[in-house]
């Protein structure tokens, strides 16, 4: 990205501009709004963002509400979208990446990208650190969860439940989410810390019967010596979390964007997650999610093996 704004619109604005398309959450929306970014550097474009109605108004307010760097990066523009642009049909499947080098012979001044939520890392490579900057400043110090230190190691699950169910996207069971977390432990372990898991999610009671010593964050103290806790923390306040105290992240639905973002937001980097390609995940199974495309290289798979133990999926 260049530096001096001024320079950057002077050289390229006036040459060219992409338009972003539209998803309804958040996390969604981070996800085009990065994917459009990485491509615009490719095609040598302007992001820019057209908000004539109040159902983009309202998705720029909860962005900017999460990540307000990434929203600082495009052009917006309080009009409807140009009558000469130029409609593309291109990443019509969610979460396959498609070469945007396809794209470089296009010559119109507007180009309007028609595609589907742009869910591929492939579209913003070498923009993690660039990304995790872009995250809101929070002025929560967690002081209602434990923090990951030279002490305590942090294990962040995310359980995702709720209109997976509705939608046919894969949803782990509790057997499966608590062997995931042994696993992770054995895997993990250090000598000289204690291993702590963060419990995220949109089924509160699920989480508490998952372990009986479990606390909710409104409940904690500095004096609790629970090994398992439940953050009721907001959800941008979850990924700064993330991004401050997660050492791993294990995402348990396979599918879930948000769960996706706070792994590629952790601190830690390391990130395990139920392998969609032995579920029943309705956009696996159709062929909408190309797992290469979707989980970084370096995130491990994990599924049941044939005694029903957690083990690394083999690539």
């Amino acid at each position: 990205m260049e530096n001096n704004k001024k320079g950057f619109v002077a050289t390229v604005f006036a040459k060219t501009s992409i338009l972003m398309a539209r998803s309804s959450l958040t996390r969604n929306n981070i996800f085009e709004l990065a994917s459009i970014l990485g491509i615009s550097r490719i095609l040598h474009r302007t992001p820019v963002i057209f908000t004539h109605n109040e159902t983009y108004e309202a998705m720029l307010e909860r962005v900017n509400d999460t990540i307000p760097g990434l929203l600082d990066q495009y052009l917006i523009i309080k009009e409807t979208v140009p009558e000469v642009a130029r409609d593309e049909d291109f990443n019509l499947k969610c979460c396959i990446f498609e070469n945007p080098n396809v794209l470089m012979e296009i010559t119109d001044k507007f180009l309007h990208l028609t595609g589907l939520y742009y869910q591929s890392y492939k579209y913003f490579p070498a923009m993690q650190e660039e990304l995790q900057n872009y995250l809101r400043r929070s002025s929560n110090n967690f002081s209602n969860l434990p923090k990951s230190t030279g002490k305590t190691f942090i294990n962040c699950v995310h359980i995702r439940r709720g209109d997976f169910f509705d939608v046919g996207f894969h949803v782990a069971d509790a057997d499966f989410i608590k062997k995931a977390m042994n696993y992770i432990e054995r895997r993990e372990s250090r000598p000289n810390q204690k291993m702590v898991f963060i419990m995220f999610g949109d089924d509160l009671q699920f989480m508490k019967e998952l372990f009986t010593d479990s606390i909710v964050s409104n409940e904690y103290t500095n004096h609790s010596n629970s090994i398992h806790f439940i953050s009721q923390n907001s959800a941008t306040e979850e990924l700064v979390y993330s991004k401050n105290h997660c050492d791993t992240v294990f995402i348990s639905a396979a599918h879930s964007t948000f769960g996706w973002w706070m792994g590629y937001f952790s601190k830690g980097n390391r990130v395990y997650f139920s392998d969609i390609r032995v579920t029943n995940d309705s956009v696996y199974k159709t062929g909408d999610l190309n797992p290469d495309d979707y989980y970084l290289p370096n995130w491990i798979p994990i599924e049941y093996n044939k005694e029903m133990m957690i083990v690394e999926s083999t690539k």
